[in-house]
């Protein structure tokens, strides 16, 4: 969509005539625009939505949302990133429902390890049954550090949030008398 076509009448009508009901959709909106070094580049807009698609009629409200959404953040991630033009606008879907072996059936029953996910948020964030397409960490659990030996080029720790894996690994082994392995 072209940034001058970038309305809420456009918007939800582009979408209307895309989606289908009674499908289940995980929606994406990516930038492209020129910087202040003339490159042009790409950024997302925002982080994925997921749309169950019962009626016209809530469709129309549920986008007419996101577009005032998008078009806060679409002013402050242009000055964030010295965009100088925002050249296009790309709406980007896919049927959820369509990839049967990625949904979940039910995350309670999912063993779920409460060093690294809290268990109750992430029960609740898939209660709806929908993958996240975003990179938003809250979807996925802690982000995993982890520090190289330079010497001999293996992973000597790994982060999740303040525990390190590797050396509870270790203990372990040294517990139970095992010879400690590289990791």
């Amino acid at each position: 969509m072209d940034i001058d076509d970038f309305n809420v009448y456009n918007f939800t009508n582009v979408l209307i005539k895309a989606l289908t009901i009674d499908n289940t959709y995980s929606l994406l909106v990516k930038v492209q625009y020129t910087n202040v070094e003339g490159d042009i580049l790409y950024c997302m807009l925002d982080e994925q939505l997921g749309i169950v698609y019962n009626n016209k009629d809530n469709i129309k409200a549920t986008m007419a949302k996101r577009f005032e959404d998008l078009q806060d953040k679409l002013t402050d991630y242009m000055n964030r990133y010295n965009a100088i033009e925002v050249n296009l606008i790309q709406i980007m879907y896919v049927v959820n429902n369509s990839f049967p072996k990625l949904r979940l059936k039910n995350i309670n029953k999912e063993l779920l390890d409460k060093n690294i996910v809290n268990i109750k948020e992430t029960r609740k964030v898939f209660s709806n049954n929908l993958l996240p397409l975003s990179i938003n960490e809250i979807y996925y659990g802690k982000l995993l550090l982890f520090d190289v030996d330079s010497t001999k080029q293996f992973v000597s720790s790994l982060y999740v949030g303040n525990i390190d894996f590797i050396h509870l690994v270790k203990i372990q082994n040294e517990d139970r008398g095992c010879e400690t392995a590289r990791l």
